[in-house]
């Protein structure tokens, strides 16, 4: 299995007790597991990435995500408050929209709710649902995720 350097300005790591900043140092991964965190390794690696003017942190999480309507939510219940919802325009356009989407476009804005997720570092997501066409496995069985089960 291939070895990887990343080079960065700045890490966020765990060093078993507590997260560290550390500057100017490099995270040595082979395939899922990092084998390497500090400022030096002598061993030979594969491949190198250089992220100098970058920070490279442990994956995200967002613990309230909507992952078939945020796509929508943007600008349009956003910019169409009422004042007397400390400008919300939730609980006036929510409804006509969760009515006028179908099963594609939830699968859509799933799709695009995820890479959005994910190019601003989140690996972790709790898919909080609400709109009562869509299953609720949706998101597990698009992405073959694992879900929690209590």
């Amino acid at each position: 299995m291939a070895t990887t350097a990343i080079r960065a300005s700045h890490i966020i790591a765990y060093d078993g007790q507590e997260h560290r900043h550390l500057r100017d140092g490099l995270i040595v991964y082979e395939g899922n597991t990092i084998r390497h965190v500090g400022r030096t390794y002598d061993e030979p690696v594969d491949r190198t990435i250089d992220a100098t003017g970058k920070l490279v942190t442990p994956g995200l999480i967002n613990t309230h995500a909507h992952l078939a309507g945020s796509p929508l939510d943007k600008s349009f219940i956003e910019d169409r408050g009422n004042p007397q919802f400390y400008m919300s325009g939730l609980f006036e356009f929510l409804p006509a929209r969760g009515g006028a989407m179908t099963s594609e476009d939830a699968r859509t804005c799933i799709d695009f709710s995820m890479v959005e997720l994910l190019r601003s570092g989140t690996t972790t997501i709790l898919e909080m649902g609400g709109q009562s066409h869509i299953p609720s496995d949706l998101v597990v069985r698009r992405f073959n995720a694992a879900p929690i089960t209590s």
